[in-house]
């Protein structure tokens, strides 16, 4: 067998069949095998330039994860198929020349646009390999031409998945509903709330162990550390989150069911390692994972689909037409292109989405700036219109705030006097401070304690609630003002963030 080590990942193949192949990665400890095979193109293409392109797509893993070679090889199997499909050539193809690529001109409507867009990205990565001919430049290489171009198509995709801030307080009180009633468990409610928290990537999500909440006691602070998804680093450092209170309440009651539930499949001396969100299927005698990935890898799920599944596949069928676009990614469209509308740059908004680049985050502003936000229906527009206040207009509580216009909530059971904002208008109306929370002219106080508010309005919902049918239009009001509360709190955390960020705290 031939070897060739790349990092922590192993490629191998046998000389007497070097077009099978096979790449080994083993990430804390456990590993994983992927199998590529190119003979089945041998009748179009010439040993050597599949040898050529073996060997392309084992030195991808210096710049792209296991699972992006897998994408990668995929789309290109499919262009060399059909390359085959139409018999464009006469003779074996030996290099990818001008020749070659005027001809698959002529299918490009055949192919998937991935496939073009794969051929093209190996050879801007090494166009001096054998594989390709001297002299080829990128304006050669045929794409599906999108009428706006890539960067066109980039934004109508994020326009088209974005999830609104109404859409978010209805998602929120159906999911606490859910969980009230029974219908989910702690484990994807949790998941949910912590999603509206960090907008991270499922990738992110899939990694976190028992042992990443810590409670610091001293300033009874949640802190959660998170490994980066698309950081462009191999095994990148994990990002500290401060997380709100109620949400590290629920990923504590989380850790504590994840340890009861499964801690007895891995050996206790490993277990800070169990998956905080891990597989939830096990054999029926309870000895072990379901998945054999799950068993050798302290629970976790094996890619980001199977984690996709097994914590928003039954809340999307529970939620209905609204849940199709509950996703990781519209989360962070939403909170991207929100922050682009009140004028923050690209270097803002990676630093809240923690964007490897700010050439990421970019489009977010090109979308407010272009005005493409108009794209979206009409019946989206007013959400935006009413919600976008809360990111960019802030007070500190220890400034100074004239007293018609200051916000309190008064806590009588706890004892508590907090400054929750400042009301926009000249004056404050009657019904503060709760229905300021949905009210476009209040400007909170971003280093407040609104969680006593929420303690507050939990209160009146269990009341309510208990009080009997007549009184169930006052639940679902509360439980409306207890989403917006929440939303304020994660607005008011992205903000003290983005202080941190820029060193001012």
């Amino acid at each position: 067998m031939e070897y060739k080590t790349i990092g922590n990942t192993v490629a191998q193949w046998d000389e007497t069949n070097p077009l099978q192949f096979y790449l080994t990665d083993i990430i804390n400890g456990v590993e994983k095998t992927d199998n590529y095979d190119l003979s089945k193109f041998d009748v179009g293409y010439e040993g050597d330039f599949l040898v050529h392109l073996r060997n392309e797509i084992i030195n991808r893993r210096f710049k792209v994860s296991l699972k992006t070679i897998r994408n990668e090889f995929e789309s290109i199997s499919g262009l060399l198929k059909k390359t085959i499909e139409h018999q464009l050539f006469e003779i074996k193809v030996a290099r990818i020349d001008e020749v070659y690529l005027l001809a698959l001109r002529t299918i490009a409507v055949d192919c998937s646009e991935s496939g073009l867009i794969v051929i093209k990205r190996y050879f801007l990565a090494n166009a001096e390999s054998p594989l390709f001919e001297k002299g080829l430049i990128e304006e050669y290489f045929p794409s599906h031409a999108h009428k706006r171009g890539r960067y066109g198509e980039r934004i109508d995709r994020i326009l088209a998945n974005m999830l609104t801030r109404s859409a978010s307080v209805q998602i929120i009180k159906l999911v606490d509903q859910f969980y009230e009633d029974r219908l989910i468990d702690i484990g994807i409610f949790s998941f949910i709330k912590l999603s509206f928290s960090i907008f991270c990537r499922p990738e992110s999500y899939r990694q976190i162990t028992v042992s990443d909440l810590d409670y610091n006691e001293k300033s009874k602070s949640y802190y959660l550390h998170v490994i980066p998804a698309k950081s462009r680093v191999h095994n990148p450092n994990k990002i500290c989150y401060k997380i709100p209170e109620q949400v590290g309440v629920l990923l504590l009651e989380q850790r504590q069911n994840v340890i009861a539930t499964y801690g007895h499949l891995i050996d206790q001396k490993f277990i800070g390692k169990l998956a905080l969100f891990p597989a939830r299927k096990m054999m029926n005698d309870r000895s072990r994972w379901v998945s054999d990935y799950a068993n050798k890898s302290f629970g976790q799920l094996a890619d980001n689909g199977h984690f996709t599944s097994a914590y928003l596949r039954y809340l999307r069928k529970r939620i209905g037409l609204l849940g199709d676009r509950l996703n990781s990614n519209s989360l962070r469209h939403a909170v991207a292109t929100n922050l682009a509308l009140l004028g923050c740059s690209a270097k803002t908004i990676q630093a809240v989405l923690k964007h490897a680049h700010d050439a990421s985050s970019q489009v977010y502003v090109d979308i407010a700036f272009s005005g493409l936000i108009n794209k979206l229906s009409d019946s989206m527009l007013p959400a935006f219109q009413e919600y976008f206040p809360i990111f960019s207009r802030f007070k500190s509580e220890k400034e100074i705030i004239p007293m018609n216009k200051a916000i309190r909530c008064d806590d009588v059971e706890a004892g508590k006097i907090i400054l929750s904002g400042e009301c926009g208008n000249q004056i404050r109306c009657a019904a503060a401070p709760f229905t300021c929370y949905e009210c476009n002219k209040f400007i909170p106080c971003y280093d407040a304690d609104h969680s006593v508010n929420l303690v507050i309005i939990e209160r009146e919902i269990k009341k309510y609630s208990d009080a009997g049918y007549t009184y169930r239009q006052m639940v679902d009001k509360f439980k409306t003002v207890k989403a917006q509360i929440e939303l304020v709190i994660l607005a008011c955390n992205q903000h003290k963030q983005s202080l941190i960020e820029k060193g001012f705290d």
